[in-house]
């Protein structure tokens, strides 16, 4: 879910620059590091971790979409 500071940025910002679409946050080139060492060596749970971390919700399609990516990439006997 949002928070409401997550909305009331997203008000402000429209009513700042109406009809332009926002731009989406840079990510820290750190952070993506982290997602992809998990992908690659990490446990499901760490992949998980570091997708929170940049901004991806348990909510969210992408998330669970990258969890079923991780999860066939790792075949039935690696968890």
């Amino acid at each position: 879910m949002f928070e409401d500071e997550e909305i009331r940025d997203a008000q402000e910002e429209e009513q700042r620059n109406p009809g332009q679409k926002s731009k989406p946050p840079k990510l820290d080139k750190r952070l993506l590091a982290e997602v992809r060492r998990a992908l690659r060596f990490g446990t499901e749970r760490e992949f998980m971790q570091a997708l929170r971390k940049i901004g991806i919700s348990d909510e969210s399609p992408k998330f669970a979409a990258l969890v079923k990516l991780f999860r066939e990439t790792r075949g039935p006997f690696q968890k």
